[in-house]
């Protein structure tokens, strides 16, 4: 290729990464498709085309080019370390993680693989594993703020709060208008009013070159904060001011969850064909309900036992029922009752929890949003255990609308008349799913663990089959990693403060209160 040539091709090139990263991906697949007939067998073209689809979630075609890319360059790190990315989002974990292991061993001084390779090991709930990486990084980019933020976001999940402030601390200085930090700082500090983070904070708040978007978190952060120093109505107003802004961007529509339920509840009301599935060794204890309604302490409880593993909040049963079950919106009933595809998703789920290399054969997974799923979770493991966690709808209301939550599950959670409309028509699916399955769930209530835990602990065993243990009651002490907004709280003994805590703000929602009483 001449030097003209040469100048024509990084013009367009140019061109297709602008239009990348300004999230144009179908124009970038469009234009990129064409220029690789013009300049065929490009590496670069097949590694970006990959990286527009892997945006989009269309991860089999992601794979074939990044493929594609390697084909032709067989020492594109880059493409690389993209296709190890896929891999894991595909749930291919021992694939993913036998390139990120190449990736390193051949490129030590790629840190972006050791990066993800570090985030892999996290999601794993291999946070000590994820540290040591991490660190890795940090000696050679000690000023590189995502770093900072993931290493103290490890020591968080292992409830090593000293060094996930230090690191959550050391990112601000980086780069202050990170504010995800100041919002993962309020979850571990008790302020006071002349605490020094509630004074940056407050500062901060002030910039008006603070972007809309980084602003939630500062005003949840200030929330929490002020709530600590019971200065309620300052709690409230940050409160409302996070919950408009993060409403105003996701716009959501609850008309498509309605519809989910309705048709949940119609294809189960058909009697299934009874089919006797293959038994596997390992056993899952489903923990489930809505969010901040009491998941992670019941989890951090149970997982307490010598004999159980805590696997925290995963989304592998979502994922593989949608794939095995759903044609689009549609549920497939006769998939229900086929016992080689049951069998499939048995296997499958299984096979993904096992990646989290345990022995012991009882493991939790406390998605709290897999009370969707109860009758899929009762067809396709007839061994589990199904625990639902019910709190007062005022105190789960008030948890829910003070916090930020990663995921679209939860975009119904900014908006007060949105999470009255979910509480309805969650409480309607749970009416159906205990008609349906009466004896198959337990419930346990939460104001009754706080104020009756050993008695109700014990209870919980008892239905897990499980010999009572005092590490249940020291559940505190665990050092096994928690990934929820609950972190900090699961890592403290049983405290009262939590229950009527809505008796504080009643006057700022007593309107949505009223409506939640007619649930």
């Amino acid at each position: 290729m001449d030097n003209s040539k040469i100048k024509i091709f990084k013009n367009k090139i140019s061109i297709l990464v602008n239009h990348y990263n300004n999230g144009n991906l179908d124009k970038v697949i469009t234009d990129a498709k064409i220029l690789l007939k013009k300049y065929p067998n490009n590496p670069f073209i097949y590694n970006l085309i990959g990286s527009c689809y892997q945006e989009k979630g269309l991860y089999d075609e992601a794979k074939k080019n990044f493929e594609k890319s390697l084909l032709c360059d067989p020492g594109n790190i880059s493409a690389y370390n993209n296709l190890a990315n896929t891999l894991k989002y595909m749930l291919k974990f021992n694939e993913a993680e036998n390139i990120y292991k190449k990736i390193i061993s051949e490129n030590p001084n790629f840190l972006k693989g050791i990066v993800n390779y570090a985030n892999f090991k996290s999601e794993l709930n291999q946070s000590k594993e994820a540290i040591d990486l991490y660190k890795l990084v940090l000696d050679k980019e000690p000023n590189s703020p995502i770093v900072n933020y993931n290493l103290a976001l490890n020591y968080e999940n292992l409830g090593d709060f000293d060094n996930a402030k230090k690191y959550f601390k050391k990112m601000l200085i980086l780069d202050p208008s990170l504010t995800i930090a100041d919002r993962h700082l309020s979850r571990i500090i008790k302020y006071k009013h002349d605490d020094e983070h509630l004074k940056n904070m407050l500062i901060k708040i002030t910039n008006h070159e603070l972007e809309n978007k980084k602003k939630p978190d500062l005003y949840f952060a200030l929330s929490k904060a002020f709530e600590d120093t019971k200065d309620f109505e300052k709690s409230y107003k940050y409160m409302k001011k996070a919950n408009q802004i993060k409403n105003e961007i996701i716009k959501f529509n609850i008309q498509k969850t309605f519809d989910l339920f309705s048709n949940l509840k119609k294809v189960f009301s058909e009697d299934l064909e009874k089919i006797s599935l293959e038994k596997n060794e390992k056993k899952p204890i489903f923990i489930i309900g809505l969010p901040r309604s009491g998941t992670s302490l019941v989890e951090q409880i149970i997982a307490s036992h010598s004999k159980v593993y805590g696997a925290g909040e995963l989304t592998f049963l979502d994922k593989i029922i949608k794939e095995n079950f759903f044609n689009e919106n549609s549920i497939l009933f006769n998939n229900l009752e086929n016992f080689e595809i049951l069998n499939k998703a048995q296997r499958k789920y299984i096979e993904l929890v096992k990646n989290f290399d345990f022995t012991e054969d009882v493991f939790t997974d406390k998605n709290p949003f897999n009370f969707i799923w109860i009758g899929f979770i009762l067809t396709i493991f007839p061994n589990s255990r199904i625990i639902l966690c019910q709190r007062n709808f005022k105190d789960n209301f008030l948890s829910i609308f003070k916090n930020i939550f990663d995921g679209r599950e939860l975009n119904w959670s900014y908006d007060e008349n949105n999470i009255v409309d979910y509480f309805k028509i969650y409480k309607s699916l749970m009416n159906f799913w205990f008609k349906k399955y009466p004896d198959k769930i337990y419930t346990i209530k939460y104001e009754n663990l706080i104020e009756n835990t050993e008695s109700e602990i014990k209870k919980i065993l008892n239905y897990c089959e499980l010999n009572f243990e005092e590490n249940c009651l020291n559940y505190y002490k665990s050092k096994k990693t928690i990934k929820t907004v609950s972190a900090a709280q699961a890592r403290k003994p049983i405290y009262k403060d939590s229950v009527n805590s809505s008796d504080k703000f009643d006057k700022y929602f007593k309107i949505y209160f009223d409506k939640l009483n007619a649930v």
